[in-house]
């Protein structure tokens, strides 16, 4: 099986300048780190010449990725290796005028930047510790950057909504799209909360995420068949700060299984282990139900309902494009 065509790359680990309820980064079991330069390189060189059929980078993890002051070299280096897009989530509380100039001169092709309302109580009660005067600011600056230095770069502007929020949709798009350039590629999207987080989550099944590597991804050797699909094990390389192997961006500390190490092992080889096979084998067939850590997940249940918005449309056909966990 070939090597998927886009990766999911952590440079920054378990630090954040903000505590969101929906995410995990303030629990204290996260190791904290800052991938450095060396290591993103040898990760990114681990590909050999199945780099060229990979197509896109996304430099994601749990942790805000503008907190790497060396992010424009590893955007650079992407790009001097020929990866056709590379990708950036921030909440764009670092997202000064220095670093704007700096990624874009990088050559970062998207940016999808958090903002869960245009409400100061709704925003700084969902985004904890983030000034939501300051995140505008910083978001309306890197629009007129990238506008006036004519980069050839998308902006997306993310809404992850709830009950607190998603009644602000229609408001939402009639604000942004005075300041969006759809016809470059310019984008606005949401999703539900994902139910990964230890917060309380009133009408959801809380996922326990394990301390330690499962030996089988089976719960069961029978379970009724569950028809849901999840493209993340199949679509997505995930890859950790130390570089061992995710299932996906649930796989926090890479402990659901024992998927290896791109800096041990050659990452081809990794991705044709028989436990990932076996896994993608139980997702096809319907039996998602019967790989443990997935089996309460809500990502394949939110993932048809999230809605992408090009200027023109609101639908879910760019969910496999744009899907930023």
């Amino acid at each position: 099986m070939a090597i998927p065509s886009t990766i999911e790359l952590e440079i920054v680990k378990g630090l954040c300048s903000a505590d969101c309820p929906m995410c995990p980064i303030g629990e204290t079991r996260w190791d904290r780190d800052i991938m450095n330069q060396e290591t993103f390189t040898q990760i990114v060189d681990s590909f050999g010449s199945e780099l060229s059929h990979i197509r896109k980078f996304i430099l994601v993890g749990i942790g805000e990725s503008l907190l790497d002051k060396h992010l424009g070299d590893k955007i650079g280096y992407l790009k001097d290796r020929g990866i056709e897009l590379v990708a950036i989530p921030t909440n764009a509380s670092h997202l000064t005028a220095e670093m704007a100039t700096t990624i874009l001169d990088a050559g970062v092709d998207e940016m999808i930047i958090g903002i869960d309302s245009l409400q100061k109580e709704i925003y700084e009660d969902i985004r904890k510790d983030l000034v939501f005067e300051k995140i505008l600011a910083n978001t309306h600056q890197y629009i007129d950057i990238r506008n006036a230095g004519k980069y050839d770069s998308t902006i997306m502007i993310r809404m992850i909504t709830s009950d607190r929020n998603v009644a602000e949709w229609d408001d939402y798009v009639r604000y942004w799209s005075e300041y969006l350039n759809f016809p470059k590629g310019d984008m606005l999207l949401y999703f539900p909360e994902h139910n990964w987080s230890e917060h309380d989550y009133p009408n959801e099944v809380r996922i326990d995420l394990p301390g330690s590597k499962a030996a089988s991804p089976f719960v069961g050797d029978t379970i009724e068949t569950d028809m849901r699909r999840c493209s993340y094990v199949s679509d997505r390389y995930n890859i950790d700060v130390h570089g061992n192997v995710k299932l996906c961006c649930v796989d926090i500390n890479a402990s659901f299984f024992d998927l290896g190490n791109v800096l041990e092992t050659n990452p081809i080889e990794l991705d044709n282990s028989p436990v990932l096979a076996g896994i993608r084998n139980l997702m096809e067939s319907g039996n998602i139900g019967a790989i443990e850590p997935c089996a309460e997940c809500n990502l394949p249940d939110t993932r048809p309902r999230r809605g992408y918005f090009d200027g023109q449309v609101l639908s879910n056909q760019y969910a496999n494009e744009y899907d930023y966990g």
